[in-house]
Parts: C-alpha cells; structure tokens; sequence
C-alpha cells in the first residue's frame, strides 16, 4: 500500500496540468479514468479516497458512486454495486437532478438483470418507468417499458413482454426516435417469431 501513496502524488500532480479549466470532479474523474487503464484497484482506492474526503459536494460523490459502481458490477458483486448506484440515486433526488438520477435507477435495473436478480431488475425498471411517466421524459419512459419488456419476456411472460414493448414503439414512433425503435421492433420481431412457433 506504501507504493500507492506516491503513484496517486504522481498521477495527480502530471494530470493537473492537462485538466486546467475543469471543474474539480471533471479532474477527479479524469484522473480516475487514467488510473483504471493502469490499475483497478488503485483507481477504486482513489475514488472511494474522494467519495469520503470532506471537499466534495454532495453531487459530485454522486458523481463518484455511480463510477465505483461500475468497477464492483464489472466484477459481479451485485450487493456494492447497488449500494453504490443508491448513494447515487438519493444525492440526484436531493440535487433535483432528475435526469441523473433516472440514470442511476435504470442502471441499477441493467446490473440487477444482467447478474439474474430479474425480481430486482423489475423493481428498479418499474421505478424507472414510473419516475419517466410522473415526470414527463417520454423517451425515458420508453426505455423502461421496453427494459421491462425484456425483464417479461426473461421470465417467460409473452404477453406482458409484448404489451410493454408495444407501448414502448408507440412513445418512440411519436418521438421519432428512430434509433430507439430499431431495438424495439428487434425485441417486437422476437416475441412474433416465439408466438409463431
């Protein structure tokens, strides 16, 4: 642990010069991303350093969560990435960060489904879902149902998987949102072809 104390001296000092004009959690984050490419957890040391340091504003530790929470998803452990993708959420909530915090809450869905907890996934998409509709964000709102389509159709469920995707391609078809809707339709195509044989 020794060697990490001047590699972080280092690597802070050399970044400071080509991070001039950030913000202080731009830096951080630039630093961090820089760390990863050498060294996981030296870069998870050096965030959860900033997550707990007393010079960081609530949104920025936000900021760092969701970050931290990708290198314990990466390594399958549901349980931190989750508590760190909730720190997130509750700072968002409390900044008004909307967009942000939906972010958080889908990701917390997408980690949840990819590591088989598809009870949880559900939870988190239907959170997503109803946080999209009582705010008005209808493409959010139409990737949740059709996050949750996929999270039906997991399970088995033909039906509601269809009946999400459907209300998920009928948002994006008035949004135009035709990137989106190639996803859909491909997740719509699926659930035909299982329907037809």
């Amino acid at each position: 642990m020794k060697i990490l104390k001047p590699l972080f001296v280092l690597v802070s000092f050399s970044l400071s010069y080509y991070t001039y004009g950030q913000s202080d959690a731009e830096r951080v984050l630039n630093i961090y991303d820089s760390l990863l490419e050498e060294n996981e957890s030296t870069a998870k040391f050096y965030l959860l350093e900033k997550l707990t340091s007393d010079q960081h504003n609530d949104v920025d530790k936000a900021h760092f969560a969701f970050k931290i929470s990708d290198i314990y998803f990466l390594n399958g452990q549901l349980d931190s990435t989750l508590h760190y993708l909730e720190f997130a959420i509750l700072k968002y909530e409390q900044a008004g960060l909307d967009s942000l915090q939906y972010e958080a809450i889908f990701q917390s869905g997408f980690c949840s489904r990819r590591t088989g907890n598809i009870p949880l996934a559900r939870k988190y998409y239907q959170q997503a879902w109803a946080f999209a509709n009582n705010s008005g964000q209808k493409l959010f709102e139409a990737d949740a149902l059709n996050a949750l389509g996929v999270v039906y159709y997991s399970e088995g469920d033909m039906v509601n998987a269809l009946d999400h995707y459907l209300k998920s391609m009928q948002i994006l078809e008035q949004e135009n949102a035709l990137k989106r809707l190639g996803k859909v339709y491909s997740n719509i195509g699926i659930i035909y072809k299982v329907f037809n044989n």
